[in-house]
């Protein structure tokens, strides 16, 4: 049995974060660890962290990877995690505010570990594992899948939950669908995470552990083939359906006696992210200080605006949520939500089209496919945020914040200026139907 070493440095240099002396705990010296942490910051954690707890869950989920490896495990086991107790610091130090990202080159997992946030469970440690054993995939989405099946608690019910949740709501594609090139590129991460994550499992129980590691780094399957397995994928994906089916009917339940007991008359505020520092905007301190000063001026409710970008009035081109540190990145957007909700407020999320040196009011496409186009592009934004909302218990969402121009486009599609809507919409109908495919007819804008 290895043993399991923890090192703990605190009060080091954000520009030098491995200079320090620190104090090790261990409980041999003796063969090597698999698990090591250490805390690059000028402040420890924030919230209280027991820390042989935190070292002994990721030895177990090493564990678990070097036995699917079998015999392919890599000579080298043990991964390095830098942790940082909040985005912000992590984004300052490494010039990423993700909660978790892997850096290949030093082989090193820099993490954020913050309460109920931690990076460190995300399931890094198994790419890099797998990376370190057999390569690179041939398809990325192994990759994602890998990382996917062995997190722990991913988006907090795990991610065969979502995956569940997804397909009772007749989101998750076809077999070829996400096996295509740019699949992964063009969908929501809180599409691709759990599906990715079922299609590893699904793999797995069809080929066993060692043909999924035969076949982990070249497997890139003809049309014939893929054919041939999209029965037993739509079998597994309702086997895993049934199995958070009763799970998924009490927590619609909660939600519902929640949003209805929630709302009481709002004093709220439009809450920008400002600054496009990593030190002004939602990832911040400063933000959350904001927050509680809205409240001591008697606000009860805030609108959190996430943004998609374009550059020209009638050309369709994909909505993609920003991605760049000190932007309105997902991560931004959640820690603008958790800090809002400790604050006891309403959190209402808003996306907004930016469209530049105007405003949404002047899109006007050239014609009805150019229509159709844009409108697959906004479904794709649009369900990326009410997936994001629903995650981290946001209760109302607004799809269609702003009027669009033109005679042929949005009376027909959205109904001009869209009104709230609820952000729970993974109803037994399913989430396309409330929000999706669905997105161009106006009664369905309405509050939920």
């Amino acid at each position: 049995m290895r043993s399991i070493v923890a090192v703990l440095l605190l009060s080091l240099p954000l520009a030098a974060p491995h200079e320090g002396a620190g104090a090790v705990l261990s409980q041999s010296a003796d063969p090597p660890p698999l698990a090591r942490f250490v805390f690059d910051s000028s402040s420890s954690p924030r919230a209280p962290l027991e820390l042989g707890a935190l070292v002994e869950e990721r030895e177990a989920v090493i564990r678990r990877v070097l036995t699917v490896l079998g015999d392919s495990a890599p000579d080298e086991a043990a991964v390095d995690f830098h942790a940082y107790p909040s985005e912000e610091l992590k984004g300052l130090a490494t010039q990423n505010g993700r909660w978790a990202h892997l850096d290949r080159n030093t082989q090193t997992l820099h993490v954020v570990i913050d309460g109920e946030f931690r990076g460190d469970r995300m399931g890094l440690e198994a790419s890099l594992l797998f990376w370190r054993a057999l390569g690179p995939p041939a398809l990325s989405v192994l990759d994602a899948g890998i990382a996917s099946f062995f997190s722990t608690r991913w988006g907090d019910r795990g991610f065969e939950y979502w995956a569940a949740r997804l397909h009772s709501a007749e989101l998750i594609p076809s077999l070829s669908t996400i096996l295509s090139p740019g699949w992964m590129e063009d969908e929501s991460p809180f599409i691709v995470r759990p599906v990715a994550g079922v299609l590893v499992a699904h793999l797995l129980g069809r080929w066993s552990r060692t043909g999924f590691v035969d076949r982990y780094a070249s497997w890139r399957p003809e049309a014939r083939e893929i054919q041939a397995m999209e029965a037993g994928w739509s079998d597994f994906l309702d086997a895993v359906l049934r199995r958070n089916e009763a799970v998924i009917e009490v927590d619609l339940a909660k939600n519902r006696e929640r949003r209805l007991a929630g709302f009481a008359p709002v004093r709220g505020v439009n809450f920008a992210h400002e600054g496009y520092r990593t030190y002004d905007g939602y990832l911040s301190d400063r933000s959350g200080e904001s927050l509680a000063r809205l409240v001591e001026l008697g606000a009860n409710g805030v609108a959190v605006l996430p943004y998609a970008f374009m550059s020209v009035p009638d050309e369709p081109v994909p909505l993609r949520p920003p991605t760049r540190l000190g932007s309105e990145t997902d991560e931004a957007m959640r820690q603008a939500v958790r800090a809002a909700q400790e604050q006891g407020l309403i959190v209402l999320l808003k996306p907004h089209i930016w469209l530049r040196g105007s405003w949404p009011g002047e899109i006007e496409m050239r014609n009805r496919q150019d229509w159709s186009r844009f409108f697959e592009y906004y479904e794709r934004w649009i369900l990326h945020y009410a997936i994001l909302a629903e995650i981290h218990g946001v209760p109302c969402a607004l799809c269609g914040s702003r009027a669009l121009g033109g005679d042929d486009g949005p009376r027909e599609t959205v109904g001009g200026a869209g009104p709230s809507c609820s952000a729970h919409l993974f109803r037994q109908c399913g989430l396309r139907r409330q929000l999706g495919r669905r997105v161009r007819e106006p009664r369905l804008l309405g509050c939920l």
